[in-house]
C-alpha cells in the first residue's frame, strides 16, 4: 500500500477515431433538414483555451497562421518535432475546432498535447498524464475545453482515465469533449465516450435518409452518446506538404471537434457559467427529434449539435439599473416574455455560482422568486460592503434551469453617525474622556470612556 499511488490498472492502447463541404459548418448552425450554404456565428471562442490531446498540430499550416496554436507537451516521445504532426490526425482535429476557415470557433487558443504516436496508436496512461498536466497547468483566469478524438476498450472502464475526466469537469471547471468511435457498435463499450462527464459525439452522414439527417453506418451509437454532429466528409486541414492543403475526412474524430468548438463559443458568450452547466446546456439545446430513426442505433439520442449559442437562452443579459447602500436594481429582456419559474440569485465576491448537477440551481447563494413575467426587480437587504454578483435562473416546464449572464455591483457599507451606535465601546487615549470609533449598520462613530 502506498500513500502516493492511488490506483493501479492495466495500460491499454488507444486509437484515433477517424479515417481517410464545408457542409458540416452549414449543418450545425441550421435547424430542419435543409442547408442554406452559410455558416452564421456570433461567438468564435476568443479567450478560450482548447487542449487538443492527439498526434500534434502542424503549426505552420495556414489554418493556424494567426499564432493561436502552440505546442504544450509530448507524452508519446517518438521523435516527431514539436511544431509538426507526423501522423496528421491532430492537425485535422484542431482545424475543425479553430481553423481560420474550416473551424467552428475561429478565435480559440489551441494547445497541443501529443498522446498518439506517428503510427496513430497510443496508451491510456499517456492520456491520463496529459489530462493531469492540463489540470495542473491550466490558467484559471481563462475558460478551457479538452478535446479528445480517440477511444479505447477497457474491460475495467479505465478507472484512472475516468477519474481524470471527472476532476477536470467537477474540480477544474473545464469542459471535456470526446468522440464515439467508428466501430458500428455500442459507444458504452469505449472510453472516454462511456463517461457521463464527457460530451460524446456520434457521427452524422452527409446523405439524408428520407429527407432526414442520419447516423453514418460505422459511427458508434447508444445511450452513452450526448448527441450527433457531422462526421462524414468534413473539411479539414491536411498536414504535410503544402501548408494550405485542405481535404475531406470521415470519422467521429471530426464530429467531436465541432462539439468542442461550440463549447468554446459558449464559454466566450457565458464565461461565468460552470462547466457542468455548459455540458448540460449543449445537450439540452441540441436539435431534438430531427434525425431519421432508421439506423440511428439502439438507445441513441435523437439530437444533433446546434452551434448558435447566441440563441440558446430567452434571457441573456442582466443590467444593473441602480444601487443604494442596501439594494441593487436589475432589469432584463426576455425573447419569449414569460417563464414558468424565474428567480434571481446573488452572492458576494464570486462570479461563479456552485450549481446542483440535477437542477443547475445554485446550492448556497441567496435568492428571490419572481413573477414569470417580471422584467425587473430590486434586491434589498444588501447591508454588507463588497461586490455582489447576480444571475437569473429560469425555466419552462420541469427541466434544468437556464442561466443568464452574470451582472455585478459594488455596494459600499452604509454610513451613519451617533453616540454609542458602534459595535462595542470605543477606547480613548489618556486619562479622562476619549473618542473611539465603532461599526454599526455602517461605519459610524461612537463615544467611549478612556482610562
Amino acid at each position: 500500500r502506498s500513500d502516493v499511488v492511488k490506483m493501479v490498472e492495466c495500460d491499454v492502447e488507444v486509437q484515433p477515431d477517424g479515417f481517410t463541404s464545408y457542409w458540416d459548418l452549414d449543418q450545425v448552425d441550421d435547424t430542419g433538414n435543409s442547408l442554406d450554404s452559410d455558416f452564421t456565428y456570433t461567438y468564435d471562442g476568443s479567450g478560450v483555451v482548447v487542449y487538443v490531446l492527439d498526434s500534434g498540430i502542424q503549426l505552420s499550416h495556414s489554418q493556424f497562421a494567426t499564432g493561436r496554436a502552440s505546442f504544450m507537451k509530448d507524452f508519446a516521445n517518438d521523435g516527431c518535432a514539436t511544431t509538426a504532426d507526423c501522423y496528421g490526425h491532430g492537425t485535422r482535429v484542431a482545424s475543425v475546432i479553430g481553423g481560420t476557415t474550416v473551424g467552428v470557433a475561429r478565435g480559440v487558443t489551441l494547445k497541443s498535447l501529443v498522446v498518439l504516436r506517428q503510427n496513430g496508436g497510443g496508451f491510456s496512461s499517456w492520456v491520463v498524464s496529459a489530462l493531469q498536466h492540463v489540470a495542473a497547468n491550466h490558467d484559471t483566469s481563462k475558460r478551457g475545453v479538452v478535446a479528445m478524438s480517440l477511444s479505447s476498450t477497457c474491460s475495467s472502464g479505465c478507472a484512472c482515465l475516468r477519474t481524470s475526466v471527472q476532476n477536470l469537469l467537477n474540480n477544474k471547471n473545464i469542459v471535456v469533449s470526446s468522440s464515439a468511435g467508428n466501430n458500428g457498435a455500442n459507444s458504452c463499450n469505449y472510453s472516454p465516450c462511456s463517461y457521463p462527464e464527457s460530451l460524446c459525439s456520434g457521427g452524422l452522414d452527409k446523405t439524408q435518409v428520407s429527407g432526414r439527417w442520419a447516423r453514418y453506418s460505422t459511427s458508434n451509437y447508444g445511450s452513452c452518446l450526448s448527441l450527433f454532429a457531422p462526421g462524414r466528409s468534413v473539411k479539414v486541414a491536411k498536414a504535410g506538404g503544402s501548408s494550405t492543403l485542405l481535404s475531406a475526412y470521415t470519422g467521429t474524430s471530426y464530429a467531436q471537434p465541432l462539439t468542442a468548438g461550440v463549447a468554446a463559443a459558449y464559454l466566450q458568450a457565458y464565461p461565468d457559467h460552470p462547466a457542468i452547466a455548459v455540458h448540460a446546456k449543449i445537450i439540452e439545446k441540441a436539435r431534438q427529434g430531427e434525425m431519421s430513426t432508421s439506423g440511428i442505433g439502439s438507445n441513441s439520442p435523437n439530437r444533433m449539435l446546434y452551434s448558435r449559442v447566441d440563441l440558446y437562452f430567452d434571457i441573456t443579459t442582466v443590467t444593473v439599473t441602480g444601487t443604494t447602500a442596501t439594494s441593487v436594481s436589475l432589469s432584463w429582456q426576455s425573447s419569449t416574455g414569460t417563464q414558468d419559474d424565474l428567480r434571481v440569485y446573488y452572492q458576494l465576491n464570486s462570479s461563479t455560482f456552485a450549481l446542483s448537477e440535477s437542477t443547475l440551481l445554485p446550492t448556497s447563494a441567496s435568492h428571490t422568486v419572481l413573477s414569470g413575467t417580471a422584467l425587473s426587480t430590486t434586491v434589498t437587504g444588501l447591508n454588507t460592503g463588497g461586490k455582489y454578483y447576480f444571475a437569473l435562473f429560469y425555466r419552462k416546464g420541469s427541466g434544468k434551469y437556464d442561466i443568464s449572464k452574470v451582472a455585478s455591483a459594488t455596494i459600499a457599507g452604509a454610513s451613519s453617525s451617533g453616540t454609542g451606535s458602534g459595535t462595542g465601546s470605543g477606547t480613548g487615549s489618556g486619562t479622562g474622556s476619549g473618542t473611539g470609533s465603532g461599526t454599526g449598520s455602517g461605519t459610524g462613530s461612537g463615544t467611549g470612556s478612556g482610562t
